[in-house]
């Protein structure tokens, strides 16, 4: 299980069996979002075992292993897989980060990659 706010502190998503449940949080109502299980998206992301994942700096994406050899960027305004990145050696990730100021993301398991994108989510082309 895993558990991060995002940069701008109004996400907070968990990780649980597999799957990123992802709430809506402000001040006045923290503890009654997640309390009452009002979710805003949920990302399936098929893998049973533990895995990591950050939110973009713009908060508009989730990135996330998801199996072998691949990690998954989801859109938290559709919900939906965007984009899949393999290759690298990559194993499940076990550490996985993007950076705040660069076009770029880490990952670590027995190897540390470095991915820079084509696209940068929330950057266009």
């Amino acid at each position: 299980s895993c558990l991060k706010l995002s940069n701008g502190g109004n996400l907070v998503a968990a990780l649980l069996q597999g799957t990123i449940f992802v709430y809506k949080i402000d001040s006045g109502a923290t503890s009654d979002a997640v309390n009452k299980g009002n979710v805003f998206r949920k990302l399936e992301t098929g893998v049973s075992s533990d895995l990591e994942f950050d939110f973009t700096p713009d908060d508009k994406y989730i990135i996330s292993g998801c199996g072998v050899g691949s990690v998954v960027v989801w859109s938290l305004e559709s919900g939906n897989e965007v984009a899949r990145v393999e290759g690298g050696g990559l194993e499940v990730p076990t550490c996985l980060r993007w950076s705040p100021r660069q076009a770029l993301f880490a990952t670590g398991s027995s190897k540390l990659s470095l991915w820079i994108p084509e696209t940068v989510p929330g950057r266009g082309a």
